[in-house]
C-alpha cells in the first residue's frame, strides 16, 4: 500500500508550526512561521503544504491544534473560529474555513493543548496511562485533558489558564490578562513574568526570587486541577517550563499543599514521575494535530480501519492499557498482544485470534471497551453487572450503539435516539442517517 501522510498545524500565539507525517517516528517535513497577521500567517501555512502536494506527496487531510478560545460546537455557524482571544487581530478569525479554502484539504480542529495532550498520550510521556492532563505555560497558559484517548470537551473546551488564584502575601502585581487581570495566565505566564521583572523570563538565573513566586502560583493551580480531575499523568510544557529547575519546586509545593489528603501514591510517593516535562517537545502540539487528521480520515473510511489499522494508536484490540494501574479486563485476557490464542483467565477457555475479516468477539462489542462502532456488533456486547462481572447480551435494545444518535460523532447514547439522528464527522461535515 502506498504511504500516505497527514498535515499538522500547531497554531500558537507566537508561532505556527507546520509538519507533514504519520506519527512521532515518521515526520517528512516541518517548518515554523512567526504569528503575524492572519492573512500573512495562514498564507504561509497554505504555501508550505501546497509545495509538497505539487511534489506528489499524498496528503489525506489536515489537523489543526490552535490557541483560542475556539468555537468547537459543530452546530454553530462559527464552528472552527477563534473567539475572544487576547491575541490582537485574531479575534473572530474563521480558522477552519480559511484553511479549508486555502489548502483544499479536509480540516479537523482542536485546541492546541488537547492536541498536545493527545500526542503525549499516544507517543510520549503519558504512554500507558488512561488519562493525561497537559498544561502549557508560555505566552499564555492553557490546559488539555485526554481520557482513554479522547480529548475532553463539554459545553466548550476547558480554559484552565483562567483559574482564579489566591494572591500571595505582598504580591501587588495587577496581572496582564485583559479579561481577568490576576488569573493564572495573568500572574504566571511568560509575559507576566517578564512584566514583573522588566526582562525576559528566560534571562533570569535559577536563583531569582521570581521563580519561587512562579512555582507558588503554578502549584496552586495544580492543586485545584488534581483535586478536580485526578489525572493519571500530568505533563507541563511551554517556554516557561523549559526552566527545568521549576519541577523540583513544584513537586515540593504540590505535595505539601495536598498534604496527603488524596490517597494517591503518584502524589505522595513518586510525584517526580507524576508531574513531568513533555517527551515530544517541541513537537507535541503539531504531532497532536497530525494524530487528529489521521484519526479523522480513518474514521471516515470506517470503524474497522480506525480500530484495527492505526499504527501507534493505543486502542484496546490486542493491546492492554496501563495494566500497572488496573489489571486487564476479563475480555482482554483471551489474547496476547500479538493476537495469539491464550488462556482466558475469566472463563478458563481457549479462544481463537481475532482477524480483521472475522466477526468481532462479543467482548469487543460492549460499552466497556469502546468498540461499539463495529457494524457487526449490532445485537452483541457485554454489560457490567452490579458486582463488576461481565455478562453477555445478544439483543440490540439493551443499550444503543454509540454511533446511533447525537452530534459530534454521535456520543450521546440516549436510547430514544437509537437508529436515527444527525452526526457531525471529524471534518466538520454534517449528515443525517436512518439505520
Amino acid at each position: 500500500m502506498d504511504e500516505v501522510y497527514y498535515g499538522g498545524v500547531e497554531a500558537g500565539g507566537t508561532k505556527f508550526v507546520c509538519a507533514i507525517g504519520r506519527d512521532a517516528q515518521h515526520i517528512l517535513a516541518q517548518a515554523r512561521f512567526p504569528t503575524t497577521t492572519p492573512e500573512e500567517t495562514l498564507s504561509k501555512v497554505a504555501d508550505f503544504f501546497a509545495e509538497f502536494m505539487r511534489q506528489g506527496v499524498p496528503l489525506r487531510g489536515l489537523g489543526v491544534a490552535s490557541f483560542g478560545p475556539l468555537d468547537l460546537d459543530p452546530a454553530s455557524p462559527a464552528f472552527g473560529t477563534i473567539r475572544a482571544t487576547p491575541k490582537k487581530g485574531w479575534e473572530d478569525v474563521p480558522l477552519l474555513r480559511w484553511l479549508q479554502e486555502k489548502t483544499g484539504l479536509p480540516v479537523v480542529i482542536e485546541t492546541d493543548v488537547n492536541g498536545a495532550a493527545l500526542a503525549e498520550w499516544l507517543w510520549g510521556a503519558a504512554q500507558g496511562k488512561r488519562s493525561c492532563l497537559y498544561l502549557t505555560i508560555g505566552t499564555g497558559i492553557g490546559g488539555g485533558l485526554v481520557v482513554e484517548g479522547q480529548p475532553f470537551r463539554a459545553l466548550s473546551h476547558a480554559e484552565m489558564g483562567h483559574l482564579r488564584l489566591a494572591r500571595l502575601a505582598g504580591d501587588t502585581f495587577e496581572g496582564i490578562c485583559p479579561f481577568h487581570g490576576d488569573c493564572l495566565e495573568g500572574l504566571a505566564s511568560g509575559p507576566a513574568l517578564a512584566q514583573r521583572v522588566g526582562e525576559p523570563a528566560e534571562s533570569l538565573p535559577p536563583t531569582h526570587p521570581a521563580w519561587e513566586l512562579e512555582a507558588a502560583y503554578l502549584a496552586q493551580a495544580l492543586h485545584t486541577l488534581i483535586c478536580v480531575l485526578v489525572p493519571h499523568q500530568i505533563v507541563l510544557g511551554g517556554g516557561v517550563m523549559k526552566q527545568r529547575h521549576l519541577f523540583p519546586r513544584l513537586w515540593h509545593r504540590v505535595r505539601a499543599s495536598l498534604n496527603s489528603y488524596l490517597p494517591l501514591r503518584e502524589v505522595n510517593e513518586s510525584i517526580e514521575r507524576y508531574i513531568v516535562p513533555p517527551a515530544l517537545e517541541p513537537l507535541s502540539g503539531v504531532l497532536g494535530a497530525i494524530a487528529l487528521a489521521r484519526r479523522a480520515q480513518e474514521r471516515e473510511e470506517g470503524p474497522r480501519t480506525a480500530e484495527l489499522g492505526v499504527e501507534g494508536d493505543r486502542q484496546r484490540i490486542g493491546k492492554r492499557i496501563n495494566e500497572s494501574d488496573r489489571g486487564p479486563r476479563t475480555a482482554d485476557r483471551g489474547m496476547d498482544d500479538g493476537g495469539r490464542p491464550s488462556t482466558n483467565r475469566g472463563t478458563n477457555q481457549r479462544i481463537k485470534p481475532q482477524t480483521a475479516d472475522r466477526r468481532p468477539r462479543t467482548a469487543d462489542c460492549g460499552v466497556d471497551g469502546g468498540r461499539t462502532g463495529f457494524p457487526a456488533c449490532q445485537g452483541r456486547g457485554t454489560d457490567r453487572q452490579r458486582m463488576g462481572n461481565e455478562s453477555t447480551n445478544q439483543t440490540a435494545d439493551r443499550r444503543p450503539r454509540t454511533a446511533d444518535c447525537g452530534v459530534d460523532g454521535g456520543r450521546t447514547g440516549f436510547p430514544a435516539c437509537r437508529g436515527r439522528g444527525q452526526t457531525v464527522n471529524e471534518w466538520g461535515n454534517t449528515h443525517s442517517f436512518i439505520r
